[in-house]
C-alpha cells in the first residue's frame, strides 16, 4: 500500500506546556482563527483543507479529498482511513510540535469528505493513543 501524505497543522507553540482549562481553550480558538485566515488551502494534488474549528479541547480539521485519489492509488475509503489513523497517531504522539496537545489532553480530529461534500470518514487521536 502506498504511503499517504498527512498534513497536520503545526501549532504556533513549538514546545509543550501545561495550560489551564481556560488558557488551552483560548489558545485553540485563536489558533483556529489564524489558520482559517489561510483556508481553504490546497494540501496536495487531491486534498484541500477547508477549515479548522475547535470546541472545548477538540480541534477538528475538515478536508475535501478528490475522489480520483482512491482510483489513482487503488485504495478504498476504509484502507485510506486506517492508513490516516496510523499516520495521525504516529505524528501526534511523536512530533515535538504536538507536545502542547498531548500535555493538555486535546483531541485532534481529521474529517474527510469528497469534493461534493459527501462524508468519507474521520480519524481521531488524543494523548491516550500515545500510551
Amino acid at each position: 500500500m502506498k504511503k499517504y501524505i498527512l498534513l497536520l497543522i503545526i501549532p504556533f507553540l513549538s514546545f509543550g506546556q501545561k495550560l489551564s482549562e481556560q488558557e488551552i481553550k483560548k489558545y485553540l480558538k485563536e489558533e483556529a482563527a489564524e489558520l482559517n485566515k489561510m483556508l481553504p488551502m490546497q494540501a496536495d494534488n487531491y486534498t484541500t483543507i477547508r477549515n479548522v474549528y475547535t470546541k472545548n479541547k477538540t480541534v477538528t480539521i475538515n478536508y475535501a479529498t478528490d475522489y480520483t485519489f482512491f482510483i489513482d492509488n487503488e485504495v478504498n475509503e476504509s484502507e485510506f482511513l486506517i492508513s490516516q489513523q496510523e499516520l495521525l497517531i504516529n505524528t501526534f504522539c511523536t512530533d515535538p510540535l504536538h507536545q502542547i496537545y498531548r500535555d493538555n489532553n486535546v483531541t485532534y480530529i481529521m474529517r474527510y469528505s469528497d469534493e461534493k461534500g459527501n462524508h468519507i470518514g474521520e480519524v481521531k487521536v488524543n494523548n491516550t493513543d500515545c500510551e
